[in-house]
Parts: C-alpha cells; sequence; structure tokens
C-alpha cells in the first residue's frame, strides 16, 4: 500500500512539475511576443523599391529583377544598410525575385517565397518579420505611416515618418538601376556569410570528391568571349583557349587536381570547349561542373544563383585560384589568363 501510495505521489510532483515548466516556456514565449511587437511598433524603418520613372511605382510595373548578385549586393542591399544606419532606421531589404535578375537565372522566375537567409547567414537582418508587404509591381503596403522618396537624396527625411522608402529609378541612358547612394561609411558593412544550407552542400562536394588541395580554375567565356571592352584586346577567347590554358597549370606542378569552374554560353563556338580542355590534362584529375552537380539537390542546381554562390565558395577554399581577367569567384586571384605571359 505504502509503494502504491509513493508511486501516486511521484506522479504527482512528475505532473506538477511539467505543468510548472509549460507554464514558464509559455510565460517566455509570451513575453517575447509582447517584446517583438513592442520593438516592431516602436522602431522606424527604411526600405529600397524600383520604379521606372515614378515616386511610387506603377501598377502596371512588372519585376524581372533588377541586376545579377553581387550588384545587388554592393548596389542595393550594403548602401541600403549604410544609410539606415546613418539615419537611425531599421533596413527593410527587397526580396530576392524582385532583385535578382531572371535572365542570369536562365530566364527562370525566383518563387515569391525565396528569402535571402537562402542565400547568405545573416541572422535576422535580411528577413525579419517586418510589418510592410510588397507588391508585384514594388509597391508598399503597411498598416504604418509611410512615405516614398527618390533614392538620390536621403537627407531631407521627415524623422516622423515611421516607414521611409527610397525609390531607385532606372538610368534612362544605360536602361539599368544605378547603384544606390550612400552615406561614407566604411565601418558599416553588411557581412554576407554563406548560408549554411550551401555550405554544407560544399562540405559534401569536397568530402565526396575526396580533395582538399585542388586549383580551382574560372573559365568565363560565353558573354565575354568577343568582349573587347571587358577583356582587351580581343575579348577572353584567346585567354581561354586550352593550349593558353594548359600552360599556365603547367607552371603549378605540386597540386594534381584541378577544379573547372566553367562559364560558357556560346554554343555554336564552345560545344567540345570542355571535351578538348580535358585531353589537355591527362595527367591531372580535371573536375567540371557535370560531376560536382551529382552532389547537389535539383531545386539548388535549379538555381544559378545558389550555383555561382557554390562555386564561390570552393574558389575561396582553394589552394590556388585562378580567374579569366578579374576575379569573379572566391577572395584570391593567384594568377590571370588574360595577363599570363
Amino acid at each position: 500500500m505504502k509503494k502504491r501510495d509513493d508511486f501516486k505521489i511521484r506522479n504527482i510532483i512528475l505532473l506538477i512539475s511539467g505543468l510548472l515548466i509549460l507554464i514558464f516556456l509559455g510565460i517566455i514565449l509570451y513575453t517575447k511576443t509582447v517584446l517583438t511587437q513592442y520593438y516592431l511598433r516602436n522602431n522606424k524603418y527604411i526600405a529600397l523599391t524600383f520604379s521606372d520613372n515614378s515616386l511610387i511605382p506603377n501598377n502596371d510595373q512588372t519585376f524581372k529583377g533588377v541586376a545579377g548578385l553581387r550588384h545587388v549586393q554592393d548596389g542595393f542591399l550594403n548602401p541600403l544598410f549604410k544609410i539606415a544606419k546613418f539615419l537611425g532606421r531599421i533596413p527593410i531589404f527587397p526580396p530576392p525575385w524582385m532583385c535578382l535578375e531572371e535572365r542570369h537565372n536562365n530566364n527562370k522566375k525566383l518563387s515569391k517565397k525565396s528569402t535571402w537567409s537562402e542565400y547568405f547567414n545573416t541572422g535576422m537582418l535580411l528577413d525579419n518579420n517586418y510589418p510592410i508587404t510588397y507588391h508585384d509591381n514594388g509597391s508598399i503596403l503597411s498598416h504604418r505611416k509611410i512615405q516614398y522618396y527618390p533614392s538620390s537624396d536621403f537627407n531631407d527625411i521627415d524623422d516622423n515618418i515611421d516607414i521611409v522608402v527610397l525609390v531607385n529609378y532606372r538610368n534612362k541612358k544605360s536602361e539599368i538601376y544605378s547603384y544606390l547612394n550612400s552615406p561614407f561609411l566604411h565601418f558599416y558593412n553588411l557581412n554576407f556569410v554563406l548560408s549554411i544550407k550551401l555550405k554544407t552542400i560544399v562540405d559534401t562536394i569536397l568530402s565526396n570528391l575526396n580533395i582538399d588541395n585542388f586549383i580551382f580554375i574560372h573559365i568565363r567565356r560565353g558573354d565575354t568571349i568577343d568582349n573587347k571592352f571587358y577583356c582587351p584586346p580581343n575579348g577572353t577567347g584567346q585567354f581561354t583557349e586550352p593550349t593558353h590554358v594548359q600552360t599556365v597549370i603547367n607552371k603549378i606542378s605540386n597540386i594534381s587536381t584541378i577544379i573547372l569552374g566553367y562559364y560558357g554560353g556560346v554554343k555554336s563556338k564552345d560545344d567540345k570547349y570542355v571535351e578538348h580542355l580535358t585531353k589537355k590534362f591527362s595527367n591531372r584529375r580535371l573536375i567540371n561542373e557535370t560531376e560536382i552537380e551529382k552532389y547537389i539537390p535539383y531545386n539548388i542546381k535549379n538555381n544559378n544563383y545558389k550555383m555561382y554562390l557554390i562555386m564561390d565558395e570552393l574558389a575561396k577554399r582553394s589552394s590556388i585560384n585562378i580567374c579569366t581577367h578579374q576575379k569573379k569567384l572566391g577572395n584570391k586571384c593567384d594568377f590571370t589568363l588574360s595577363n599570363f605571359k
């Protein structure tokens, strides 16, 4: 009988303990919710949108993106962050579907559910639960007080406005959106760290291919093969010919593995390019993007921007990084094909 009573007492104690824990967790959750709502209600924000010619985007305006990833980072996201710091406001960044051009993604639309956290590990900074909604045309809906301002001048902004929206216009001459002007604040910069998911994919690639010491070479042909302005005197074609690439690689004798980041796109000229290049390195292990893609989920490799970030991370982890003309992948450039004699 005593054992049965002891058993009941223990169960009652466990039940009460469980209830107390649930109550404690409920209080924490409620407090966090209240503080978050207070935070959202009592802070001032600054957002960014794009427009062809009017201060408030026209209803018939549609977005296919405004620029490539690096242009968006350097020209819009980072400057907006600096402006927000300068004005003492919280930045609200336009979502990926609005910013990233479809033409750099094989003309495929980005999902409107996509967030910046899929690309970068920036905490809650880029994807917080802000009190606004972006419409298809770039206009903004909110229950808070909104005022639109041209992005060219942010010095006369009314401090009483809850949400300031900077409007960046399309340049009529170049037909692109110019970089956002920002204060001269070098000590304020967004730290674009690769997202955990994409970083894990890179880890998986290197692990499955069993490599850690490798050369990364970025071959850029496609849109630059005959582009004299980008790579004088005659474009990147002459500098990316397999024989020239072989000459550069042969200067590096202590690393046998090469990862090829190939940016082609000119089918009539480049159908056999990778095949010809591979023959030049029969004594080395040449890994191209086709082999790398075996270890990348379909939804990731179907997004050119995420593939770009994966190749960029591979370039960063390489022992030697070789560029075509300018550094486009990685954080250093040990050799440049266009300058190599």
